[in-house]
């Protein structure tokens, strides 16, 4: 029997996990999903696993390690930082003998190459004896992509950790407002198999009917919120956001009873939940493109990708509404937004024009 094993991360790559796990269950593979550090996304395929695949998929969950941090001095500092890791890779090599080491000729798929040093780990030992196929998602990075040298002494450290840890074929990269871990040119263009750029991606996605993976409470509500939790990121000052963030849920709520009002915070990263009082708090697993529906009046967000996947719909970014601490990186997360937009996001510059666009959006609902 044909084996097929995929790297499924984030929420982005949900949809093209689905479609592959739907096309190769229809050919009676065997089929596996590896889940690394996250226990929503986690929970929502455990879910459709169950009552859509009727438990046919092998599900694998694992929790990244946890670098302990030491107090020491320089001297105790580094010898604690070369012991971390060498734990490191001895605790994902054990997780490759007992959970992947088994896998022979088999297809694996991954849908990335940022932040995902831990699936590299895997990824390139698993190429010597299987095929590896890379299939593109939209993420949040952007385009204005670069190599990123070490600068200093701190940024060389992470950089000699990421190589030994993970894998020489592991680099850093950059856009303009963070640094993150990046899966190099030369090992996809040597040990990928096959790539599936994101425009064929997604020409191959619209072959599936995603309503039959609802497989939670399928109430319609007039207005979708999608929570990004900037407090959390320190990007804006808390006592600001909190009174801007009000303001505004004063003027939906003048349009909208509390009942016809969703809130769904950030899986994983789990936002402050005591900002805002109105509305109904959906389950933070639910994947926010299994909420969509041509009923739906108005899907609000500052920066989450969830509105950027708004294909039918009316989607609205506050983020114009609320205070960076440093502007230039609300205008990098403003261009990304629009680079990722599948249909026109609106993005209202004052408290007068979010009401203007509800207004709005009631006339035409009558």
């Amino acid at each position: 029997m044909k084996e097929v094993l995929m790297f499924c991360e984030s929420y982005d790559e949900i949809t093209s996990c689905l479609y592959i796990a739907k096309c190769h269950s229809k050919q009676k593979h065997s089929i596996t999903i590896a889940v690394p550090g996250n226990h929503d996304l986690y929970r929502f395929l455990d879910e459709v696993n169950e009552r859509v695949f009727h438990n046919c998929i092998n599900l694998l969950s694992f929790d990244l390690f946890n670098l302990e941090k030491s107090n020491g001095g320089v001297i105790i500092k580094a010898f604690h930082h070369i012991n971390q890791m060498i734990k490191e890779k001895r605790y994902y090599a054990l997780i490759y003998k007992k959970r992947f080491f088994s896998f022979f000729g088999a297809q694996v798929y991954f849908f990335t190459r940022y932040l995902n040093p831990y699936d590299f780990y895997f990824l390139n030992r698993l190429y010597k004896r299987n095929n590896l196929t890379l299939m593109q998602v939209r993420t949040g990075i952007g385009n204005n992509l670069s190599k990123y040298p070490p600068h200093n002494i701190r940024d060389l450290l992470k950089l000699v950790r990421l190589k030994y840890v993970f894998g020489g074929g592991m680099i850093f990269a950059r856009v303009p407002h963070r640094v993150f871990e990046y899966i190099s040119d030369r090992f996809v263009e040597k040990r990928v198999k096959r790539i599936i750029d994101i425009e064929r991606g997604e020409r191959l996605l619209k072959a599936i009917d995603y309503n039959r993976f609802r497989v939670f409470d399928d109430r319609i509500y007039s207005v979708i919120y999608f929570d990004q939790p900037l407090d959390r990121s320190k990007r804006v000052d808390i006592e600001v956001f909190k009174d801007e963030i009000d303001r505004i849920f004063k003027v939906i709520s003048k349009y909208f009873p509390s009942n016809e009002v969703a809130i769904k915070y950030h899986p994983t990263l789990h936002g402050n939940k005591t900002l805002i009082k109105y509305g109904t708090v959906l389950e933070d697993y639910i994947p926010a493109e299994f909420l969509y529906d041509e009923k739906v009046k108005m899907y609000l967000s500052f920066s989450s990708g969830a509105i950027a996947n708004v294909e039918k719909g009316l989607a609205v970014s506050l983020i114009d509404l609320i205070s960076f601490k440093d502007n230039e990186v609300k205008k990098s997360i403003k261009e990304r937004l629009v680079q990722r937009c599948h249909s026109k996001i609106l993005f209202p510059q004052s408290l007068d024009e979010l009401e203007r666009i509800i207004i709005n959006v009631q006339k035409q609902a009558l």
